[in-house]
């Protein structure tokens, strides 16, 4: 939907959505269909037995289940097990293993290789994914902020040429460059956010969308500025 390149960062991309891994899905599944098998079976069932039977030698999903719990630092038992406190087990579990990911997905976007990705501000889903921003222009803001825009910078074939084809500047063609310095692109910043230079801090304010609630100054510029850079390179073909 959001036509990202494939070395899209799955960190960038569950942030930036507010949206967690999909086994998640599938493991709170899993958690039901076993406390139902062991809470709501008849005992003589075979199903019944064998879950039962894993959970006397804490072996396979029994084993695996504790081991998760350890990792993320909650307490886990099999003794008097009722369905109350299956249930609560599982759900502070859940919670756990949510949050821990949450963290490390936190940990690699502060350690990016991206300059301006680790020193953005973490925003809520609905800041730029909302009703009234088109999916193009949500896409771009999400590309911008995560220097996925398709520039020279980001390219990673053997001895490509990663400086900026639209100045003179001998400068690496990133996202900072792009939205900030580029002086070929100054028409453009003049026009969607007052100033014909961003430093660092300005760039950073900009894709944060401060003082820009719509986000409109933002989509406005990458739009005419992406626009600018096509039709010069289909121009000159560089």
């Amino acid at each position: 939907m959001l036509h990202l390149p494939i070395n899209s960062p799955n960190y960038a991309l569950l942030l930036e959505t507010n949206l967690v891994e999909g086994h998640f899905y599938t493991f709170e599944l899993h958690l039901k269909y076993l406390s139902k098998i062991l809470f709501e079976y008849d005992s003589q069932r075979l199903p019944n037995k064998l879950a039962n039977k894993l959970l006397q030698q804490e072996v396979f999903w029994a084993e695996q289940l504790k081991n998760y719990a350890s990792k993320v630092g909650v307490g886990w038992t099999f003794e008097n097990l009722t369905a109350d406190i299956w249930r609560y087990q599982c759900s502070v579990l859940l919670a756990a293993m949510k949050e821990q990911s949450y963290i490390d997905r936190v940990i690699k976007a502060r350690t990016s290789n991206s300059r301006v990705y680790r020193n953005l501000r973490l925003l809520d889903f609905e800041a730029y994914f909302a009703e009234d921003i088109d999916v193009y222009s949500s896409a771009l803001v999400f590309k911008a902020r995560c220097d996925l825009l398709g520039l020279n910078g980001n390219r990673f074939e053997p001895n490509a040429i990663r400086l900026c084809s639209l100045c003179n500047m001998d400068a690496n063609e990133n996202c900072q460059h792009f939205v900030g310095i580029c002086p070929a692109l100054k028409d453009f910043r003049l026009r969607w956010f007052g100033k014909s230079y961003l430093n660092e801090e300005e760039t950073l304010a900009a894709l944060n969308g401060d003082n820009d609630p719509k986000w409109k100054k933002l989509i406005g510029y990458l739009r005419s500025a992406l626009a600018f850079r096509k039709l010069l390179a289909e121009e000159f073909n560089f």
